[in-house]
């Protein structure tokens, strides 16, 4: 029902207003209840209320006019008792111009009836209604074109396709659909505000929507960090989600490259750096994480520099890195150091023992260790020297023995692979021995002669 249907009603009359028109209030309403009950139920319509006064009827006319209203199948012949308003003179335009005076009272001496002169006036003015009027307010007249002057049935047309206009909307603004408007026309304030507040309302949000998505797409699609949502004419939720979409990008910003300044800082070899900026949940486990994993890479940078300064650098054997709570890859670094580090020891020591037997004139030991690469040849190396300096040894004193102790002159050593020093000292032994025997035999020989009585031989050789 159209605002302008429901303004012509009159509103029914208060207990005090029937009882100064003179009527008993309980008969009146218990007549009314009754009335309205016929109209709900379809029954015969009571008689009209005896002696009514200009209100009286009124109400009763006006209910008439409500019930064709709601209920168009409703004949109109069964409301001529209450909607007989030309005859009658009780228009629908009729309103109180006043507090009732006893001159305006109605009296209920007074005849009501149709033929009665005086219902045709107002009863607190006593201006007599217009023709408009009294046409407005004939029954055919209402039925067809409602009390607006709109005919009833393009009315409800008009309402019905208003009424489904703003719930295509609705549905499309919950359905996610922003693009829809509100395009019917409409007549009247309300509707007019209301179909200026619903669009507006979509272009609001369609607008929020979008720079919600840009900052969405930006921030986590396209990694550009630090998008922020524009200004809008919005209040109350829509402005605190605003902020709040703000807030997570201003903190996904701030985190994000707070942590990408210290894994860079790791990659170019600075453990210097933590994560310090303010974080919840998973973001916080992750700074936990890698303020942990900068903790251990440094304390393993410092493990290992100092194994290495140690071992490499100061020549203390045996270091080893102790790096506590370490998994994965990084455990299994130190223990590769540390292996390294133990093994370099072993092979180093080994060297050692040999090289200083030999030193001391030990020719027994070996190299027993198990290398590979380098240190294998090292130790080959090593293990050869040992085993040509013994033999060398073994030969000289073969030769000496035999030269200076056992009197066989002409030995010679005989020590294969030799080079070097130990190439000449063999040679010189070789010689000295070769030297001493040809001296040895020519002084025999000599000494020989005499003993025949030659005394014509003489020592030849070289001394």
């Amino acid at each position: 029902m159209s605002q302008s249907s429901s303004t012509s009603l009159l509103p029914p009359p208060s207990c005090e207003e029937i009882t100064a028109s003179g009527a008993s209030p309980s008969l009146f309403l218990d007549h009314l209840l009754t009335l309205v009950a016929s109209y709900d139920s379809g029954a015969p319509l009571p008689p009209a209320y005896p002696h009514a006064s200009s209100k009286e009827a009124a109400v009763e006319h006006a209910i008439a006019e409500l019930a064709k209203r709601l209920q168009p199948q409703v004949r109109v012949s069964s409301l001529s008792a209450y909607s007989t308003g030309r005859s009658e003179g009780i228009g629908m335009d009729w309103k109180p111009h006043g507090p009732p005076t006893s001159d305006s009272t109605p009296d209920l001496s007074v005849d009501h009836s149709p033929s009665s002169s005086a219902s045709s006036s107002c009863p607190t003015c006593g201006r007599a209604p217009t023709a408009e009027s009294l046409a407005r307010t004939d029954p055919e007249y209402m039925m067809v074109n409602g009390p607006a002057g709109i005919p009833a049935n393009k009315e409800l047309q008009l309402l019905k396709a208003q009424a489904q206009d703003v719930a295509r909307v609705c549905k499309a603004v919950v359905n996610g659909d922003l693009t829809q408007k509100i395009t019917v026309p409409v007549q009247g304030t309300v509707m007019v505000q209301l179909k200026e507040v619903i669009n507006t309302m979509v272009e609001r949000l369609a607008e929020f929507a979008s720079e919600v998505t840009r900052v969405s797409d930006e921030v986590g699609t396209q990694g550009k960090l630090g998008g922020q949502v524009s200004e809008i004419a919005l209040g109350g939720t829509w402005a605190e989600l605003r902020r709040t979409v703000n807030k997570l990008s201003a903190n996904l910003t701030d985190q994000v490259r707070a942590i990408a300044v210290v894994t860079k800082a790791i990659a170019l070899g600075d453990l210097s750096r933590m994560i310090e900026v303010d974080a919840q949940g998973e973001i916080l486990e992750l700074k936990t994480t890698v303020n942990g994993m900068v903790i251990r890479l440094r304390k393993l940078a410092e493990e290992v520099s100092r194994v290495s300064l140690e071992v490499g650098t100061l020549g203390n054997l045996g270091g080893q890195a102790d790096v506590p709570d370490l998994e994965g890859v990084w455990f299994q670094l130190t223990n590769d150091v540390n292996k390294m580090c133990f093994k370099l020891t072993q092979q180093v020591r080994s060297i050692a023992a040999v090289t200083t037997a030999v030193a001391q004139g030990d020719l027994s030991q070996r190299i027993e260790i198990e290398v590979e690469g380098e240190m294998a040849t090292l130790k080959d190396t090593v293990n050869s020297m040992v085993q040509q300096l013994n033999r060398l040894a073994s030969e000289i004193t073969r030769v000496a023995f035999e030269v200076g102790t056992q009197g066989v002159l002409g030995g010679q050593a005989q020590v294969e692979g030799v080079q070097g020093t130990w190439a000449d000292l063999t040679n010189n032994v070789n010689k000295m021995a070769e030297n001493l025997t040809a001296q040895v035999r020519s002084t025999a020989n000599a000494t020989k002669a005499v003993a025949h009585g030659d005394l014509q031989q003489t020592v030849q050789v070289d001394v």
